[in-house]
């Protein structure tokens, strides 16, 4: 599953632990499941898909390349948007839901 492990790791931050593919429709456009990552700080230069994510534990801070920060605690639900600059810290790491959507047919998966 596509996650922001495809970011550029700043500060401790590792491929995720434990991602589970849960659904994943035929043409490869869309792509759902869970991911646990340890703390630490990804430098996002250009997300290549629209990601909806649902915090289920820890805390996780957004600041976009333009500067707006945003925090995030479990329970939270947010987008992070194809073409994404910015940096995502999980001071003590996390666990997410989320639900990957790509147009281009057969570019996840």
């Amino acid at each position: 599953m596509p996650t922001v492990g495809t970011g550029r790791p700043l500060d401790g931050a590792e491929r995720p632990r434990h991602p589970t593919h849960r659904y994943g429709e035929s043409e490869g456009r869309l792509l759902s499941g869970d991911a646990t990552y340890g703390p630490g700080t990804l430098e996002i230069l250009g997300y290549p898909y629209d990601e909806y994510c649902f915090l289920l534990e820890g805390e996780l801070v957004t600041t976009s390349a333009t500067g707006r920060k945003e925090v995030w605690h479990p329970g939270s639900a947010f987008l992070l948007p194809r073409g994404f600059r910015g940096t995502w810290h999980m001071p003590k790491g996390i666990r997410k839901f989320a639900v990957i959507f790509d147009p281009v047919v057969g570019k996840l998966g």
